[in-house]
């Protein structure tokens, strides 16, 4: 196969920097008006995360030993039966 001759028009568009693609992209600027509400609002979300968790705390889940382990077991075993009656 031979080479294929292409239109000269596409070269010129693929060459050329011009259009959406080849525009320098301008970084944002804030004004110190909007960098005090970004921070205004980034201490209020950290506040109501922080005092959310103090109000609201993850349950701890901990095994804890019972005072009379042989008890407990009878206790699991009952509810365990009891549930396999109920259903």
């Amino acid at each position: 196969m031979g080479n294929i001759a292409l239109p000269p028009l596409i070269f010129k568009k693929a060459e050329t920097n011009s259009g959406p693609r080849h525009k320098k992209l301008k970084k944002k600027s804030f004004n110190h008006h909007e960098i005090r509400h970004l921070i205004e609002k980034f201490v209020i979300e950290q506040h109501y995360q922080t005092n959310s968790q103090r109000l609201f705390p993850e349950p701890q889940y901990e095994a804890r030993p019972s005072s009379n382990p042989l008890q407990s077991y009878k206790n699991s075993q009952n509810n365990l039966e009891t549930l396999q009656k109920e259903i």
